[in-house]
């Protein structure tokens, strides 16, 4: 099926730039939901002190997706399809900002932000990504090519799983609480409050 797919668009000359168009969409739409869904739910190790700041930081990419999810139409309203995808990557670019740079600051709080903004871009892929797509694919092709979305959250999870699981295979050989910079501020955070 893929196979005639391409041979199809080849005789017509649009095989390079919708299936770039495609990739380079769905990597920075839906693949992130699938990726961001798994990567954080994956087998943690279970200390008490960090057990509701872990639960608020897997929750809150549900809250931003539900915000995306409710911004989408009247960003594409008043932006069109493509300029809302572009938009859109503000909030994937700066959550990974917010994301990497976390770290260095010791700030959990960064990383519940992060999160935020992630799922603000999730929500919105998922409502504009699949009607972009069905609007720049010839019409012959419009299913296969709006069904693309799915494949990439699929794919995304099906990502997530797999880096999340080998994190926790690390981890079970290599762990002892004091080398997790984030355990250790987050039980220091813990114990200031309850003092």
């Amino acid at each position: 099926m893929l196979v005639n797919i391409i041979d199809d668009l080849s005789k017509q000359g649009h095989t390079y730039t919708l299936v770039l168009m495609v990739t380079s969409t769905a990597i920075g739409g839906t693949l992130q939901y699938g990726y961001n869904l798994a990567i954080i739910n994956a087998p943690t190790l279970g200390f008490y002190e960090v057990t509701l700041i872990w639960t608020f930081i897997v929750s809150i990419f549900s809250l931003g997706g539900f915000i995306g999810a409710l911004i989408a139409g009247p960003m594409f309203v008043c932006f069109g399809r493509k300029k809302t995808m572009w938009l859109n990557n503000v909030f994937l670019l700066s959550s990974s900002l917010l994301a990497l740079l976390s770290r260095t600051a010791k700030s959990f709080e960064m990383i519940i932000i992060s999160r935020f903004l992630v799922g603000i871009n999730a929500g919105i892929s998922m409502n504009v990504q699949p009607m972009y797509f069905g609007e720049s694919a010839p019409k012959h092709l419009r299913g296969a090519v709006s069904l693309s979305s799915a494949v990439f959250t699929s794919f995304g999870l099906v990502l997530g799983q797999v880096v999340s699981l080998s994190l926790y295979e690390h981890s079970q050989t290599n762990f002892k609480p004091s080398d997790s910079m984030l355990y250790t501020d987050l039980v220091k955070q813990n114990h200031h409050y309850s003092d």
